[in-house]
C-alpha cells in the first residue's frame, strides 16, 4: 500500500471497500437492465461459440465480482482466507482478461474478414498470454504477498509485490502489451474506414466502437500497472 499514516490508513481501507462493493453493485444493476435483451438475443439462439464465450463472460464477471465485494466487506478475515482469497482472485483475474481478449480478438476477426494470418496472431497471442501469466503466479516465489492485517488493528484481505520485486507489474505489462497490440489492429481498421474513405456504415460503426472500447480497457490497464508499481503491503 502506499504510505499513509495514522487515520488515513482506515479512510482507505474503507474507500477500497467502497469501491469493490460499487463494482460489484454496477455490474449486477447492469445484469438486470440487460436480461429482458439477453434472453430475447442470446438465450433463444442456437449454441455458437460467440453465445457461449459471452454468457460465461456476463455469469463469471458477476460471480467473480460480486464475490470479491464479499470477502472485502468481512470485517476481520483470518490470514488463511486472506491468503486463499488471493490466490482465487490471481487466477479468476487472469480468466476474466484472457476471456475479455478472446472475445475481442473475435471481433476483430471479424473486421479483418476472417483473416487466417489474423486468425494464428490470435492464437499465439493468446497461447503466450496464458504462459505469461502461468509463470508469473506459478513459479516460487513470485505472485503476490497477502495479509489480514495491513495496519496493526486494521483487518482487511490486502495483498502486494513481495519486497524488491514487481511480479505483478509483469503481469499488468503483459496484458498491455497484447492490449496494445489489438487498440492498433482497431486503429488501422478504424482509419481504413474513416468517413472520408470507402466502406459501409456498419463497418464505420464498429470499428469506431471498438477503438472507443480498447482505449477505456487500455486506460483501465494502465491505471492497474501504475497503482501496482508503487503498491506496497505496510508502510
Amino acid at each position: 500500500m502506499p504510505s499513509f499514516s495514522g487515520a488515513e490508513y482506515w479512510v482507505q481501507a474503507r474507500a477500497e471497500r467502497n469501491a469493490y462493493v460499487a463494482c460489484a453493485a454496477l455490474i449486477v444493476y447492469e445484469y438486470f437492465l440487460q436480461f429482458e435483451a439477453e434472453v430475447d438475443f442470446f438465450w433463444q439462439r442456437r449454441w455458437s461459440l460467440a453465445k457461449a464465450l459471452f454468457l460465461w463472460s456476463r455469469y463469471y464477471g458477476v460471480a467473480f465480482n460480486v464475490s470479491n465485494a464479499v470477502i472485502y466487506l468481512n470485517s476481520h478475515p483470518s490470514f488463511n482466507v486472506s491468503t486463499t482469497f488471493f490466490y482465487w482472485q490471481n487466477t479468476g483475474a487472469s480468466l476474466q482478461v484472457i476471456t475479455s481478449h478472446v472475445i475481442l480478438e473475435l471481433r476483430l476477426y471479424a473486421m479483418y474478414g476472417n483473416s487466417c494470418k489474423i486468425f494464428g496472431l490470435f492464437v499465439l497471442l493468446t497461447a503466450l498470454e496464458c504462459l505469461t501469466m502461468g509463470l508469473i503466479f506459478g513459479l516460487p516465489g513470485s505472485g503476490t504477498i497477502g495479509t489480514n492485517e495491513p495496519v496493526s488493528g486494521l483487518f482487511m484481505c490486502a495483498d502486494a509485490d513481495p519486497p524488491d520485486h514487481h511480479w505483478i507489474v509483469y503481469y499488468w505489462v503483459a496484458v498491455l502489451v497484447i492490449e496494445s497490440i489489438l487498440l492498433c489492429l482497431a486503429l488501422r481498421q478504424a482509419w481504413l474506414h474513416r468517413p472520408s474513405a470507402s466502406g459501409s456504415d456498419l463497418m464505420r460503426k464498429l470499428t469506431r466502437d471498438s477503438v472507443i472500447y480498447f482505449l477505456v480497457l487500455f486506460g483501465i490497464y494502465l491505471t492497474n500497472l501504475i497503482f501496482w508499481i508503487r503498491n506496497r503491503i505496510t508502510q
